[in-house]
């Protein structure tokens, strides 16, 4: 009668939007939902010491948790929160209702949204709710359940959670770009653009032109699927949907390590028929010269990349910033860069000039290929070295559910587009 009754009132009242008659309904809805939460200690439908009837809810901000409307997405906001917070990843800015709702289990979560739907729980054992949770389409979204959205919100926080913090070494000496498909792209090196010439009285001006070696770069799309069990959902295990999409956001950070490292290792060709590091290009030094890293074999390296010349022989006065290397030449390299004297000087008190000059970057990957070898970089931002690109400027990897969900669990998949390249020789020197 309630609902007849709102009907007729939003029909004789021309000023009543859609949105209007929405939100009524949600509030008349609302006030007739089923409970909110299962009490397991007491039967839902019974009475208690003071035969009242149990409805059992959770406090949600302190107040009961009677979500209404818009207020919907304030729990779901808190349930991500949450649960993030249950799966010991960091949250920033938690929801003030976080705390509150991550002492509540899967199942308990679930009901609040069917109850919002109005499937009536009641009587429903935990693998029962979750199932009816993952099938039902909730307010939300229309394609989806409200409970599904929510896990995914979830596991896609905690994906770039793990994308964000997890360390990786060549996030410091690599600069960031983007392609915008998937087709080879092209990169001009920014020594490439030709040199400024005098402007006489009344004369004019010429306009500056990039060179013809530019560099190829393309995207590569990696991705790998993972599971949550209905078993999982069933025992709360919330590292199912936290702790496994971090895991898979720092593997999608070692491929691009890996694709990274596999440059200098590599030494691919570059445009000009000539391999990357090549006596030619003057950023070579045989490890048969004895390349250990000392103030002398530093000094070689500074010098053959200050003296690199633009395309029409300019001088670059290349600086290094970075040192670059396998773990195993680490204390050495670490040494060298703190060190006010030189480390193998002869005699004491021999001046260090190199002192605070680099940062030591040490990666695995270095060590698994020649545990001898190393390289200076400079800075990217002022000098090309290595680009890490990504489709659209979409640095972190992207998850998506797989086509569907079932009773049995959930399905994800996770996609990194990343590519690697060096954009040019002179802006890096190696010791192999």
């Amino acid at each position: 009668e309630e609902y007849r009754a709102l009907a007729d009132a939003c029909l004789d009242d021309p000023h009543v939007s859609a949105d209007t008659a929405r939100r009524q309904l949600l509030e008349l809805w609302g006030g007739d939902a089923a409970p909110l939460g299962v009490d397991y200690r007491q039967a839902p439908g019974s009475a208690n010491a003071a035969g009242e009837q149990v409805r059992a809810g959770y406090e949600f901000g302190g107040r009961r948790v009677e979500v209404l409307g818009d207020r919907l997405e304030e729990f779901r906001a808190a349930a991500v929160d949450g649960l993030l917070m249950r799966g010991n990843l960091a949250v920033a800015e938690p929801h003030a209702a976080a705390r509150d709702v991550a002492r509540m289990g899967l199942a308990e979560i679930a009901e609040v949204f069917l109850g919002k739907v109005g499937v009536d729980t009641r009587g429903l054992v935990r693998s029962a709710v979750i199932a009816k949770a993952l099938q039902v389409r909730g307010l939300i979204s229309h394609s989806t359940s409200d409970f599904a959205n929510l896990l995914e919100d979830v596991a896609t926080k905690s994906l770039l959670v793990g994308f964000n913090e997890a360390p990786a070494t060549h996030r410091a000496w690599t600069r960031r770009g983007q392609l915008p498909d998937f087709k080879t792209g092209k990169r001009v090196a920014l020594s490439d653009f030709s040199d400024l010439e005098i402007v006489y009285e009344n004369g004019e001006y010429k306009y500056g032109s990039f060179g013809d070696t530019g560099q190829s770069v393309a995207l590569a799309t990696y991705g790998k699927l993972f599971s949550i069990s209905r078993q999982a959902l069933i025992n709360d295990d919330v590292d199912a949907f936290t702790q496994v999409p971090a895991g898979m956001s720092r593997a999608a950070l070692r491929t691009e390590e890996d694709l990274v490292y596999a440059v200098l290792t590599g030494n691919p060709t570059m445009s000009d028929g000539t391999a990357l590091f090549h006596a030619d290009h003057g950023n070579f030094v045989p490890n048969a010269s004895g390349a250990a890293p000392t103030v002398a074999t530093l000094d070689a390296g500074f010098t053959a990349m200050a003296t690199q010349t633009g395309p029409k022989g300019a001088i670059l006065n290349i600086v290094p910033r970075f040192w670059i290397g396998p773990h195993a030449l680490r204390a050495t390299a670490r040494t060298l860069v703190v060190s006010m004297t030189d480390p193998a000087g002869a005699t004491v008190n021999v001046a260090n000039p190199f002192q605070g000059e680099l940062e030591v970057i040490a990666d695995g990957r270095l060590d698994a290929n020649d545990s001898a070898a190393w390289f200076l970089a400079a800075d990217p931002n002022v000098h090309d070295t290595v680009e890490v690109v990504t489709l659209n400027g979409v640095v972190a990897p992207y998850l998506e559910i797989q086509n569907g969900w079932t009773t049995d669990g959930a399905a994800y998949k996770v996609r990194h587009d990343v590519g690697a390249a060096a954009l040019d020789y002179r802006g890096s020197v190696s010791y192999t």
